[in-house]
C-alpha cells in the first residue's frame, strides 16, 4: 500500500467503491421521486456523492458524481451544499480521464440552473474563470470539446459580466479554430468554438466594436482555412461538413458586421478591409461589406 497506510487499508478503495454504489443504486431506483426522501437524508446523500466524487480511485469517483448529478436535477435546493460542491467540481475538472471534466460541466450546469438569479450569475462567474483557464492550457482535443461547450453554456448566466474576460475568450477561440488542418480537421472542436464565439458576440455586444481587429483576423483566417482544408481533404462526409462549417462562420460574421458597423469609426475601417480583400480576389466575395447609402471612406 500506499507509504504510512496500513495494512488494513488495502481493502480501502474496494469498500468506497461498494459504499459508492450503494449510494448510486440508492438513488438511482428512486428516479426523479429522489425529493421523496426526507430533506435531511437527501442533504446527506448529496454529502456522501461528492465525497465519493473527491476520491483518485476512477470508479468511486465516477460513481459520485453520476450520484451528485442526479442530486442536482432533482432535490430540492435547500438540500444541496453549494460551496462543498464547487470545491469538488473543480477538482474533478483538473482530472484528465474522460469521464470526469464531463461530468463536472454537467454538473455545474444543473446547478447553476437551481440557483437563484443573484447566486447564479457569481456562481457562473467562478466557474467561467477555472473553464477558460482548463482551455488555454489544454491541448486535448476531446478536453478542449467539453470546456467549449460548457463556456458556450455558461456565458448566458455571467452575461455582461464575460466583458472582462474577451481577450481570453478570444483567445481560446483563435487557438481552437487553429485546429482545422488538413492532416487532422477537428470539425468538431470547430463546431462547438463557433457556438462560443456566438455567445461572445450575443453576450458582451457593448465591448465589440473595440474588439473588431481581433475578430476580424480570426473570421478572414478561419475563412481561408475552410477553403484550404476543403481542398486538401477527403473523406466522406467533407463536402458536407465544410459547407456546414462555412455557412456558420458566414453567418456569424454577418452578425458581427451589423454590431460593428453601428460604429462609424469601425464602418469606416471595415470598408478598407473590404477593399483589401476583393483586390485579393473573387473568393473573398462572401467576406465584403456592402458601403451604405452615401457612405464616404476617409483618406487615410
Amino acid at each position: 500500500g500506499p507509504e504510512g497506510s496500513k495494512p488494513g487499508d488495502i481493502y480501502a478503495p474496494a469498500r468506497k467503491a461498494v459504499s459508492a454504489t450503494v449510494v448510486a443504486v440508492i438513488i438511482g431506483t428512486q428516479g426523479d421521486s429522489t425529493g421523496h426522501f426526507p430533506h435531511e437524508f437527501q442533504a446527506h446523500l448529496f454529502q456522501l456523492a461528492l465525497g465519493f466524487a473527491s476520491e483518485f480511485e476512477q470508479l468511486t469517483c465516477e460513481l459520485g458524481l453520476a450520484s451528485a448529478l442526479h442530486l442536482l436535477k432533482h432535490s430540492p435546493i435547500e438540500c444541496l451544499d453549494v460551496p462543498l460542491a464547487e470545491g469538488v467540481l473543480r477538482r474533478s475538472l483538473g482530472r484528465r480521464e474522460a469521464p470526469f471534466p464531463q461530468g463536472a460541466v454537467s454538473a455545474h450546469i444543473e446547478l447553476l440552473a437551481r440557483l437563484p438569479d443573484g447566486d447564479r450569475s457569481h456562481a457562473a462567474y467562478r466557474i467561467l474563470k477555472e473553464y477558460l483557464r482548463q482551455l488555454l492550457r489544454s491541448f486535448d482535443v476531446p478536453l478542449k470539446i467539453v470546456f467549449t461547450t460548457g463556456t458556450s453554456a455558461i456565458l448566458p448566466s455571467v452575461g455582461l459580466a464575460s466583458i472582462r474576460y474577451i481577450p481570453d475568450i478570444i483567445a481560446c477561440v483563435r487557438q481552437n479554430l487553429r485546429l482545422l488542418t488538413p492532416t487532422r480537421p477537428n470539425v468538431s472542436v470547430c463546431f462547438e468554438t463557433l457556438g462560443l464565439l456566438r455567445e461572445l458576440l450575443r453576450q458582451c455586444w457593448p465591448r465589440i466594436p473595440h474588439h473588431m481587429t481581433e475578430l476580424l483576423e480570426i473570421f478572414l483566417h478561419f475563412y481561408c482555412d475552410i477553403q484550404e482544408v476543403r481542398r486538401d481533404v477527403e473523406y466522406e462526409d467533407a463536402p458536407k461538413d465544410y459547407d456546414k462549417l462555412q455557412n456558420l462562420c458566414l453567418q456569424l460574421y454577418s452578425l458581427f458586421i451589423e454590431m460593428v458597423s453601428k460604429d462609424e469609426k469601425c464602418f469606416e475601417d471595415l470598408l478598407h478591409f473590404s477593399e483589401e480583400l476583393a483586390q485579393r480576389g473573387a473568393s473573398f466575395r462572401p467576406l465584403l461589406v456592402k458601403p451604405r447609402q452615401g457612405a464616404q471612406i476617409s483618406q487615410k
